[in-house]
């Protein structure tokens, strides 16, 4: 108990929260959003990779009409020209989504930060997910929810000695009056 009195009051000074509810609420949120922020990750990464093979696609288009040498030189000239301006809204659009993928990964770079800092500050047992994934390589794209597991995991386990901690105190500031036979019924009500 008081190993679990002491890794609270470690909590507290770390995060400078006194309150536990907003210590979890925190903690739910961080949660919900480092979900999120991964989903995102991926959404991100695969609409990076359908625009490239559009890319690719085009620049294979534009060379199979260079090849043909059709006949008809202003239609292949608007066909080309439609591509080009095709091949050059891709190569916009997936630069944006390059800048947006760049600043998610710094984003998630921060999330893996936190979640080892918080893995670390609240004492997880890295034993643990040194097992699941074999080998202590640290937070990754790959192993973030299974960090995230274990931190929720060591956060209940928290909150339980916290709880009993304050059932204890609770205890000690209210005495009851020793009874023979238990408390009884409470009187009715008027």
């Amino acid at each position: 108990v008081e190993t679990y009195e002491a890794a609270f009051h470690k909590i507290k000074e770390m995060t400078g929260e006194e309150d536990l509810d907003l210590l979890v609420k925190r903690f739910i949120s961080v949660e919900d959003t480092n979900f999120a922020l991964f989903n995102y990750v991926n959404e991100q990464n695969n609409e990076i990779e359908k625009l490239n093979d559009e890319i690719e696609g085009i620049k294979t288009d534009i060379e199979k009409f260079k090849e043909q040498g059709i006949e008809l030189e202003d239609q292949r000239q608007v066909i080309l020209k439609q591509l080009e301006e095709k091949q050059g809204g891709a190569h916009t659009e997936a630069d944006e989504y390059e800048d947006k993928y760049k600043e998610v990964a710094k984003i998630l770079d921060q999330l893996k930060a936190g979640i080892e800092s918080l893995f670390n500050k609240i004492n997880c047992d890295r034993s643990a997910i040194d097992g699941m994934l074999g080998a202590a390589t640290g937070v990754t794209e790959g192993n973030m929810l299974q960090y995230l597991g274990i931190i929720e995991q060591r956060t209940n386990e928290l909150l339980a000695v916290q709880a009993y901690v304050n059932v204890k105190d609770a205890d000690k500031h209210a005495p009851k009056a020793p009874g023979l036979l238990g408390e009884g019924p409470s009187p009715p009500t008027q």
